[in-house]
C-alpha cells in the first residue's frame, strides 16, 4: 500500500509540473496572484527564481519567503512548499542572490538551492547566471530501499528595463533559460527517461509610475509544452496609518497551458500584499481549474528590505 502510495505522489508531481519535479509551484504569493508571471519582474529576491538578472536592480538588502499547503483535497497526506530568498547588492560589482525551495510530504521529499549573479552590463541591460543544488528523497516501500538524488545544473537570464520610453512608465523584457544542463533526476543519475527538461521563457512588464500598476506576461516551453501566464497588480490604497506608511495591492491571474501533446492545466488567481513601512505582506489564492478535486491552494508570503 505504502508504494502505491509513493507512485501516486510521484506521478502527481510529475502530472501538475508536466516536468517531472523541480518545478515553479508557487515562489511566491505575489507572482501567484499574478498568474505565475516572474521572468520581467525585477527588484524583489524571489525573482532569481524565475530569472537571475532580476535581482540587480534591488537597491539594498532584501528577504523573502513563502509557504503553502499544497493540494488540500489529497486524504492522509499534508504537502508544503517553501520558498527563502535574499539579494545582497555589492555596489558597481553587481549583485549576489541565494534562494531555497522545499517540497515535503509524508513520503516525499524535494528541494533546491540557489546562488545567483546578476551584472549590469549597460544602462538598463542586466546579465545573470545562477548555479542550483537539487535533491529528492521517497520514502522506502516495505521490503525496499529508500530512493534519493542530488545533482547540480544552472540557469541564465537576460534583463532589459526602459524608463519613460512611455511617458511615467517602466517596461521590462526577460529571457531565462532554466536546468540548461538538462540533468538526470533519476536515483541512479544517469537515465536519459528522467532527464530535466530545459526551459525556456520570455517575460514583458509594464509598470505605471504614475497610477501604480503593474501588466505582465510570459510564455515559456518546456520540451512540447507552451504557457501562457498573465497577471495585474493596482495599488489600492496608499497612506499613513499611526504614522506608518502604508500600501494596498489588489492582484489578479490567469495561467494557461497553450500548446500540448500530453497535458493540459488552466487556472485562476488572485490575492493582495500589504506594505507597512519595509515589511510586506503578500496572499494568494490559486485555483486549479482542471484539479478541482485536489482543492484550491492559499499562499503566504513575508518579505524585509533592510
Amino acid at each position: 500500500m505504502k508504494f502505491i502510495q509513493i507512485v501516486s505522489l510521484c506521478l502527481l508531481f510529475v502530472s501538475i509540473s508536466t516536468a517531472g519535479g523541480f518545478d515553479d509551484l508557487g515562489y511566491s504569493a505575489r507572482s501567484v496572484g499574478m498568474g505565475g508571471a516572474g521572468i520581467a519582474v525585477h527588484g524583489t529576491p524571489y525573482g532569481l527564481f524565475y530569472n537571475p538578472a532580476n535581482i540587480y536592480s534591488s537597491k539594498s538588502l532584501s528577504f523573502y519567503t513563502t509557504y503553502s499547503n499544497l493540494f488540500p483535497g489529497i486524504e492522509d497526506d499534508q504537502i508544503s512548499y517553501g520558498t527563502a530568498s535574499g539579494i545582497v547588492p555589492i555596489s558597481f560589482l553587481g549583485s549576489l542572490g541565494t534562494g531555497i525551495t522545499f517540497l515535503g510530504s509524508d513520503l516525499w521529499k524535494e528541494y533546491t538551492l540557489h546562488g545567483a549573479y546578476a551584472k549590469e552590463l549597460f544602462a538598463g541591460f542586466t546579465v545573470g547566471a545562477a548555479v542550483k543544488y537539487l535533491g529528492w528523497s521517497a520514502a522506502a516501500a516495505e521490503g525496499e530501499s529508500a530512493l534519493s538524488y542530488s545533482g547540480f545544473t544552472v540557469d541564465a537570464g537576460l534583463l532589459y528595463v526602459l524608463n519613460d520610453a512611455i511617458p511615467n512608465s517602466q517596461i521590462s523584457i526577460g529571457l531565462a533559460a532554466q536546468n540548461i544542463t538538462e540533468p538526470s533526476i533519476s536515483s541512479s543519475g544517469s537515465s536519459n527517461n528522467a532527464k530535466l527538461p530545459r526551459k525556456l521563457g520570455m517575460g514583458f512588464a509594464f509598470y505605471s509610475t504614475l497610477y501604480s500598476y503593474l501588466l505582465t506576461v510570459d510564455l515559456t516551453k518546456e520540451e512540447d509544452v507552451h504557457w501562457l501566464k498573465t497577471g495585474a497588480e493596482f495599488l489600492a490604497y496608499k497612506g499613513e496609518i499611526l504614522t506608518l506608511p502604508v500600501s494596498l495591492f489588489a492582484r489578479v491571474g490567469y495561467y494557461e497551458i497553450v500548446k500540448s501533446n500530453y497535458s493540459d492545466a488552466n487556472g485562476l488567481n488572485g490575492g493582495f500584499g500589504l506594505k507597512v513601512n519595509d515589511y510586506t505582506l503578500d496572499y494568494a489564492y490559486h485555483y486549479p481549474h482542471l484539479m478541482e478535486d485536489l482543492g484550491g491552494s492559499h499562499k503566504i508570503s513575508f518579505s524585509f528590505n533592510f
